[in-house]
């Protein structure tokens, strides 16, 4: 079985992949300005804070353990930032789904109580300029955090297991399939392809679990 993870956590990426994932969101967060004209931390200062972590990441690899605690105050600044660009970019640009799995996905576990939400309806999308959308579903009951994935060109495969927001698929070749770890219903999509049906699915977690999987919501979308 191929596991993907539907829950994101770059704190626990390797070195190598946080690198790939700072440059990927520098590279398309702040170049795609059509899509994010006013993202919460200008330029400037992501550019500061991404060369502040590279610095101390060398001084920590010629240094050893002396220089460990900068190392590791810098990265936590730097996960600080993508916390803040997340609530606005919520599917980073230029991030592939191996670079999410080169992160150390593990399945999130939950303690049961209470009443697991429904499933997600009323799924809708508007286009939000250039090769960018928003989606939205209808308010679910009991929901306390929202997900969303976006599949390009086909539903997904009939083969696979969505359980506590982990998908488990059979060995095979699938469409790209893109993650929306936000808590909010409303979710911004990027770096759309135009003439391309994209499929939508929502789900929706609380304390006591996560619920199924929406119905499929095909999109056709034209920018």
């Amino acid at each position: 079985m191929q596991r993907l993870q539907v829950i994101s956590n770059y704190r626990r990426c390797t070195k190598e992949a946080f690198v790939k994932i700072i440059t990927g969101v520098l590279n398309g967060l702040y170049v795609a300005t059509d899509d994010f004209k006013t993202p919460p931390v200008t330029k400037a200062d992501y550019v500061i804070a991404k060369d502040a972590f590279t610095s101390a990441s060398s001084d920590y690899i010629t240094g050893g353990t002396g220089s460990k605690g900068a190392y590791t105050k810098k990265r936590a600044a730097m996960v600080v930032i993508l916390d803040k660009l997340s609530s606005y970019v919520n599917d980073f640009p230029i991030i592939s789904q191996a670079m999410i799995d080169e992160c150390g996905f593990t399945e999130r576990k939950v303690k049961s109580s209470g009443t697991i939400p429904k499933q997600a309806k009323g799924l809708a999308f508007a286009r939000s300029g250039g090769n960018a959308m928003i989606t939205e579903s209808g308010v679910v009951e009991n929901a306390s955090k929202y997900g969303a994935i976006l599949v390009e060109g086909s539903v997904l495969p009939s083969t696979y297991t969505f359980m506590e927001g982990t998908f488990d698929f059979q060995a095979g070749t699938y469409p790209r399939i893109r993650y929306n770890m936000t808590e909010q219903r409303i979710k911004h999509w990027s770096n759309l392809v135009s003439g391309t049906k994209y499929y939508l699915y929502y789900y929706t977690t609380n304390a006591a679990g996560v619920s199924v999987l929406s119905n499929a919501f095909m999109i056709e979308f034209t920018n």
